[in-house]
Order: C-alpha cells, then sequence, then structure tokens
C-alpha cells in the first residue's frame, strides 16, 4: 500500500514526529502523492520509457516497484519539480 510506502519513508526523514503526526500527514497528502505517480507512469508509458512502479486507482493506492534493473538508466521523477535536494527541503518544513 502506498500509505505504507509513505509512512517508513517520512518516519525515516522525520524522526522527531510520533506516528500520529506521520500518519496525519499521510492521511492529508496522500491522493496528491498517487496523483503525481500516476501522472509520471502515463509520461513515462507516452515517452517509451520502462515504468519503474505501477500504481492503481483505488482510493487506498496499491504501489509495486519493479525490479532496480529496469530503471539503472533511467532517472527517478522530478514530482512537480521538486528535486532531490528541493524535496529534502520540503520534508524539512515538517520537522
Amino acid at each position: 500500500m502506498l500509505e505504507e510506502v509513505a509512512f517508513a519513508l517520512l518516519r525515516e526523514h522525520l524522526p522527531k514526529y510520533s506516528e500520529d503526526n506521520i500518519w496525519e500527514i499521510i492521511e492529508d497528502k496522500l491522493q496528491h502523492i498517487a496523483a503525481i505517480l500516476r501522472t509520471d507512469n502515463a509520461e513515462c508509458k507516452a515517452d517509451g520509457v520502462p515504468l519503474r512502479f505501477e500504481i492503481d486507482d483505488e482510493q487506498s493506492p496499491y504501489i509495486k516497484a519493479f525490479p532496480a534493473e529496469s530503471m539503472k538508466a533511467h532517472s527517478l521523477p522530478s514530482f512537480g519539480g521538486l528535486t532531490p535536494s528541493s524535496s529534502r527541503t520540503y520534508v524539512r518544513g515538517y520537522s
């Protein structure tokens, strides 16, 4: 489930936050995260780029990552213009 992946990621990056606080952030942002991931997949398909993951259209999305070997030649998505360093800044905004 996408919620579980998001929890693991936020737990690592927001160690001062309680589990309840992290779940509140996930509840608030989950649909936005899922929409970004779906858009990235659609763009990859349109560009003929191998998919790095699949995500369904359910209210509580299920996400399945593909093996790293299939991603070696491709970079991670920018998630609406966020680079890895700016996404760390975004996460730090919650700390």
